[in-house]
């Protein structure tokens, strides 16, 4: 090949483009609309094969462009066909996400479909596939790039995650689905359609899962904090009781960094370990304060737990956070 291979990948791509509308054209045909629509890319190939060569060197690369299989040349014409594994209208190269016809060619989209107008099919499952098609297409979008690249084990991740495979339960426990998932899709094409996709989202959402568990496991078990205070009025004395002054030898690594009257732990059962211990003296009774926190997981600030809200990842955030994501992934309603 006498261009550079990122060249005939922009040919490749104006011809998608190209066929997408004209549907069959001449080389010369082709030749033309390059010279109109891609010139930098005319003058690239015009340069390697000459002025006199270039039509020629255009059908020769609209014949590699065939071997994809949605382009073959009969009678002078280079003429479109439906190809699986393609989309029919616009040619992308197709793999989980895709829409047939009765015709059985298959689509990009529901837009694509609509473009070329194609003949959907007419049987009682036609409805529920166009819906389970477009929470599948979001679905995919949505974790694709989490099967093909490594984790981020954050909090951000573990979200994302959780949100995701609660949608994926929400679709596959779908009544409307239920049929067919019973049958196996044994119903007809749209139906087998339907389990394929809903099959697709059974096992990526078991790899999704296991990905959830990794992340999970880098994190802290909660973001709910169980803490003591200790009152100023005890802790300005010079002579500290006894229990007191050894539990805070005793316990430098819970000391709050912020509040040195307070030390908080994760384990709430500890903390009531805590207060048994300095009550043991009877004068700390009525000095020690307990206090319930959330240390926010998205602006790690400490809030009282009362103005926090559980997301669905099972952690807890302060209110103005779970308001904002809220607004995201839809926490409330359980939709896509």
């Amino acid at each position: 090949m006498l261009i550079e291979k990122q060249d005939f990948v922009a040919f490749k791509a104006f011809c998608r483009g190209y066929f997408k509308k004209q549907r069959e054209a001449k080389s010369i045909e082709v030749l033309q609309e390059l010279k109109v629509a891609e010139r930098k890319l005319y003058r690239k190939m015009e340069k390697a094969v000459g002025k006199r060569k270039i039509k020629g060197y255009v059908g020769r690369l609209l014949r590699s462009v065939s071997r994809e299989g949605w382009l073959y040349y009969k009678q002078k014409d280079w003429k479109t066909k439906p190809e699986w594994g393609y989309c029919t209208y616009c040619f992308s190269p197709l793999e989980d996400i895709y829409v047939i016809d009765i015709d059985d060619h298959q689509y990009c989209n529901s837009d694509c479909f609509d473009e070329l107008e194609a003949e959907p099919h007419y049987d009682g499952y036609a409805d529920d596939y166009l819906f389970l098609f477009w929470d599948f297409e979001k679905l995919k979008d949505k974790y694709t790039s989490y099967l093909n690249r490594s984790l981020q084990k954050d909090f951000a991740t573990h979200l994302e995650l959780s949100v995701i495979l609660r949608d994926i339960n929400n679709v596959m426990n779908d009544s409307d689905y239920a049929t067919v998932l019973w049958n196996g899709g044994d119903d007809g094409p749209v139906a087998g359609e339907m389990y394929r996709m809903l099959m697709t989202l059974r096992e990526d959402s078991e790899l999704l899962g296991k990905q959830l568990v990794q992340c999970k496991k880098a994190l802290p078990d909660t973001t709910k904090r169980f803490a003591i205070e200790v009152s100023d009025a005890i802790m300005r004395k010079r002579k500290r009781p006894e229990v007191l002054r050894e539990f805070i030898r005793n316990h430098r690594k819970y000391r709050d960094k912020e509040n040195n009257h307070k030390w908080f732990t994760t384990d709430s059962f500890q903390r009531m370990q805590w207060y048994d211990a300095l009550t043991q003296d009877e004068a700390l009774t009525k000095e020690i304060s307990w206090l319930n926190e959330v240390d926010c997981p998205e602006c790690n600030q400490i809030v009282d737990d009362k103005s926090s809200r559980r997301a669905p990842d099972d952690f807890y955030y302060c209110e103005a956070c779970y308001r904002e994501l809220d607004l995201y992934y839809k926490f409330e309603e359980d939709v896509l």
